[in-house]
């Protein structure tokens, strides 16, 4: 191979590592989540750039000399790979590729040059990009799972707004199978295990059973990711003192995570945390939530206006005023003590589902 073909091989590949990396920092730019990464990028960019520089002064203005750009048979063609690019994933994918062969290229073709220490550098920087691409990738599949979650649960509640709460107050007249039973059958699609005192065996038999008697119901657990875990439940819900989603670690990615909040600061730090929806502290004065300060329906609206996850109300929600709560902007809501009688339970299902019936027709 000549020199000269050596040379315009480097020259392309000089700008071409340049543009797929340029082009990955500039998408990162823009998306949540990827600070750190986008951080990384520039400054790998930058070292490839004074790399560049001193490779060019190292050979002087023979890679300006030996530029043909009218002579590249590749400029006419593209790919039809090339020329799609479905979503940001494999806009990052396409351009990672680019620069990742970029480098290889320059790592060969500077041996060939004699530029041994070129040739070093530009294959530390080919792995970095392969890390880097890997932690874009699990950030955007994680990003994925997390929508998808957030839509499961705003499709639940957009079917059937009531997001039933198992708890001792409303499972001493009929069992927690029972009522399930009569939730489902009404159009529910998610509710919660609160039994707080149960032994952590009893808590996951239960929910593994609600799973496999309604396979398209959403499980949640109230506090105890172990036993979300342990039971295969859908997702756990935690209170403001409990573990934050950064606690979670790994944990996270394989549940949907709601979180309790009381303000709009609250919520807003909530969601930028990653919650998948959140459940207000108490709407009205109840006896189930006796201790807590109630927000009302004011700050129940400040928050769901403001917040772009599904927002479920509680605290004092019955079949009187549930419609207000509603109105308010709260996706869904929770009501235990109202369900405690079968009978009432069945009616209250039934004036939740026309309630949603009609809301479909507008």
């Amino acid at each position: 191979m000549s020199r000269r073909l050596a040379l315009q091989v480097v020259e392309a590949n000089l700008n071409r590592l340049r543009e797929g990396i340029r082009a990955v920092e500039d998408a990162l730019r823009y998306t949540g989540g990827a600070e750190k990464l986008f951080t990384a990028l520039k400054r790998l960019r930058e070292r490839s750039g004074n790399r560049e520089e001193r490779l060019r002064r190292a050979l002087g203005s023979q890679l300006i000399a030996a530029r043909e750009l009218e002579k590249d048979a590749g400029r006419a063609t593209e790919e039809p790979l090339e020329v799609k690019r479905g979503n940001l994933l494999s806009l990052l994918t396409a351009n990672f590729k680019r620069a990742q062969e970029a480098a290889r290229n320059l790592e060969e073709y500077c041996k060939l040059l004699g530029e041994r220490s070129a040739a070093s550098d530009f294959k530390r920087v080919r792995f970095e990009l392969y890390e880097h691409e890997r932690a874009a990738r699990l950030l955007l599949e994680a990003q994925a799972e997390r929508a998808n979650a957030r839509n499961l649960v705003a499709a639940a509640l957009a079917r059937f707004p009531l997001y039933l709460i198992l708890d001792d107050a409303n499972t001493q007249r009929q069992s927690p199978e029972q009522l399930t039973r009569a939730f489902y059958r009404g159009g529910g699609r998610i509710l919660q295990l609160r039994f707080k005192h149960a032994p952590a065996r009893k808590v996951v038999a239960l929910a593994r059973k609600l799973k496999r008697e309604h396979p398209r119901l959403i499980v949640i657990v109230n506090d105890r990711v172990d036993i979300a875990l342990a039971a295969g439940a859908d997702g756990v819900h935690l209170g403001a003192n409990d573990l934050t989603i950064a606690e979670l670690g790994e944990m996270r990615e394989r549940l949907i995570v709601g979180r309790t909040v009381r303000t709009l600061a609250s919520a807003q730090r909530e969601t930028k945390a990653g919650a998948d929806y959140l459940g207000t502290t108490a709407i009205f004065a109840t006896s189930t939530k006796s201790h807590e300060r109630v927000i009302g329906l004011q700050g129940l609206r400040e928050i769901a206006q403001a917040s772009p996850i599904p927002c479920v109300a509680i605290g004092g929600i019955a079949a009187a005023n549930f419609r207000k709560v509603l109105r308010a902007g709260a996706d869904g809501f929770c009501a235990i003590s109202p369900l405690a009688e079968p009978s009432e339970a069945r009616l209250f299902f039934a004036a939740v589902r026309e309630y949603a019936r009609k809301r479909g027709r507008r």
